[in-house]
């Protein structure tokens, strides 16, 4: 069964390397390799592929501590496409966890009582842009950041602020982020 597919996938891939007028019939380049040496191919449809080996540092705010600068919340009011290099990066999904017991730090963002702070997640080439809910008086801080790995090999980011408020974001192994939430 793989190997069927392993040949049709083959097969498939040599046809659409080909890229050859239609005027000049697809049989006849399949069947004979000299009707495929007198067809010139034009440089619009396989054009030279240019490799930009540039790369991009962006630097945390200069008034942040070394143990927050690598991981650096980003406060903006919404989240915004990010390019790199000139492609933007598939973006993971984010989910949101609320746990039973607290609820209550949920309600606050409905009631007005909370704000919305955006922090940067480094996950792979392209940083993510995270909304989070925290209440009104960690808004104006900075938060703790620490970056870890928890049992699973997931990749864990936890924000803590000077108010009491934890929250915890998890990388998991198929992109996807999943936001917890903690109050002290």
């Amino acid at each position: 069964m793989n190997a069927k597919l392993f040949i049709r996938t083959t097969l498939f891939a040599a046809v659409a390397a080909i890229a050859v007028p239609a005027s000049a019939g697809w049989l006849d380049v399949l069947v004979s390799p000299v009707a495929y040496e007198e067809i010139a191919v034009p440089e619009a449809i396989n054009p030279p592929v240019q490799e930009d080996h540039s790369v991009m540092i962006e630097t945390a705010p200069p008034a942040m501590e070394s143990s927050y600068e690598a991981y650096a919340p980003i406060y903006s009011p919404a989240p915004a496409p990010y390019s790199h290099s000139g492609h933007c990066c598939e973006q993971p999904r984010v989910l949101y966890r609320n746990h039973p017991i607290l609820a209550l730090l949920m309600h606050k963002c409905k009631t007005g009582q909370a704000g919305q702070v955006v922090v940067q997640v480094p996950t792979g080439c392209c940083p993510t842009e995270v909304a989070l809910c925290v209440p009104l008086c960690c808004t104006t801080c900075a938060p703790e950041v620490d970056k870890s790995r928890d049992l699973l090999g997931r990749c864990v980011f936890k924000y803590c602020w000077p108010c009491g408020t934890k929250i915890k974001i998890v990388q998991r192994h198929t992109g996807d982020l999943v936001v917890h939430s903690y109050e002290i």
